[in-house]
């Protein structure tokens, strides 16, 4: 996964607060991956074993390390997980790999961009503050010069390997529309 990301609004997320980037959400309500920055840490989540954040760091059912961002600052984030180990790239540079405690499970899971959900069907809280563009969900792990390539480059959408592709090219507060080319 990568997307253009600028965070206007980080007080929602530091210290205390939730800033969710991505979730894939199981049937059951669970969370098969989550992307997003909880009480000043990138969260990464895998199969987690309860429907909430706030205590996944320190349950052992998430990987975190601090987060050091700006506001108003534009960055190309980018997420590669292969079975448990994943690494997070901003701006093309390797900010924070590990492993995760769980491979992550998506098949049928619920993808949304900028908003978590805590029952499993309204994607109402911890939502992302900023703006998002050029969002893209890959089929392979792309390695670290693809990604550096990739954050600059508007794609046509019919690049191989891509699983979806969300432009954003909507006017501002209008529903979000997937890619003709992807679905």
């Amino acid at each position: 996964f990568e997307t253009l990301i600028r965070f206007d609004d980080l007080s929602e997320a530091l210290p205390q607060g939730y800033a969710t980037v991505l979730e894939a959400v199981n049937p059951n309500g669970r969370n098969a991956f989550y992307l997003g920055i909880v009480g000043g840490q990138w969260q990464l989540e895998a199969d987690d074993s309860n429907n909430t954040e706030g205590n996944s760091c320190a349950g052992g059912d998430a990987a975190c390390q601090a987060a050091s961002l700006s506001e108003g600052v534009l960055y190309h984030l980018a997420v590669t997980v292969s079975g448990t180990a994943f690494t997070l790239y901003v701006d093309g540079v390797d900010t924070f790999s590990g492993s995760l405690p769980r491979s992550p499970t998506f098949g049928a899971a619920r993808w949304v961009l900028g908003a978590d959900t805590d029952d499993g069907v309204a994607f109402e809280s911890d939502s992302f503050g900023g703006v998002m563009d050029e969002a893209r969900l890959w089929s392979g792990v792309l390695d670290a010069e693809q990604i550096g390539c990739l954050g600059g480059y508007a794609l046509n959408g019919s690049e191989p390997g891509l699983l979806g592709y969300w432009p954003m090219n909507e006017l501002p507060g209008a529903p979000i529309a997937p890619d003709e080319a992807t679905g």
